[in-house]
């Protein structure tokens, strides 16, 4: 399993995202210092309101003592390819206390973005803790490698999966162990026999359930054992576990 904190990258098995139904990804280019070295990683992130996104607790703190350097990293807002459009400047980084790089548990972060002028395109947050549902069908975006240890792409691609254990506290997603999985605040999000997955690149980026031709932010992408293996579906972060903090932060911070 892709140890805990480890920064995945792009789409596997998945095609060009429809970029006039994806206002709501984000981009991200975040500047790092992990054990006192610079690093320049690339994440994706959801815009959940006029100024805010979430994306992983790991892509900002993959290492206890991580920090990011604000003035250094970066955001694009639904780009037509890697970096291009408008730069947006990033205010503050606010990481879940609970995030444990060690576990992998809590891995949701949220940023408040310097947009010149507010930002449209905000995904509503799914609530309900119930959804999605086993086997329902789910949509994962990214900029990430297209194969497992292969290059991102220059374009948002989408993968179709499938929820593959529903959600509750002791249901199981494929092989991993029950230390590895927490239904009750994860996601198993891909398909049984592999081939489609979230990859490296593609951490923070959002999983979403579509409904009536609307979308719902039902996770975050957090970690896996490879890209797309047998056996070992995407994990992600499910969103409706925390709502209420999400919430809670964006109304406290100015």
């Amino acid at each position: 399993m892709v140890a805990a904190g480890q920064v995945r990258s792009a789409i596997v098995g998945g095609r060009v995202a429809d970029r006039r139904t994806t206002a709501f990804f984000v981009e991200l280019e975040l500047a790092l210092v992990v054990g006192g070295q610079a690093e320049l990683d690339s994440c994706g992130a959801s815009l959940i309101g006029d100024r805010w996104a979430v994306t992983a607790a790991h892509c900002l703190r993959p290492e206890a003592g991580s920090t990011v350097n604000l003035a250094r990293s970066s955001a694009w807002i639904n780009p037509p390819s890697s970096g291009v459009g408008p730069r947006l400047r990033i205010g503050k980084v606010i990481v879940h206390p609970g995030w444990s790089p060690d576990t992998g548990l809590n891995d949701i972060a949220l940023l408040r973005l310097n947009p010149p002028k507010p930002l449209r395109g905000a995904v509503p947050m799914m609530t309900n803790p119930l959804l999605p549902r086993k086997n329902e069908v789910v949509s994962v975006y990214g900029m990430g490698a297209t194969t497992e240890g292969g290059n991102s792409s220059d374009v948002l691609r989408r993968a179709i999966v499938r929820d593959l254990s529903g959600p509750g506290r002791s249901v199981l997603c494929g092989s991993y162990d029950r230390s590895e999985f927490d239904g009750a605040t994860e996601i198993c999000a891909g398909l049984p026999g592999g081939r489609v997955d979230s990859c490296q690149g593609d951490s923070g980026g959002p999983l979403i359930r579509w409904s009536g031709g609307r979308p719902a932010l039902v996770g975050v992408v957090s970690e896996g054992n490879g890209c797309a293996r047998p056996g070992y579906p995407g994990i992600y972060t499910r969103v409706s576990s925390y709502v209420k903090w999400l919430r809670a932060k964006m109304l406290a911070t100015k």
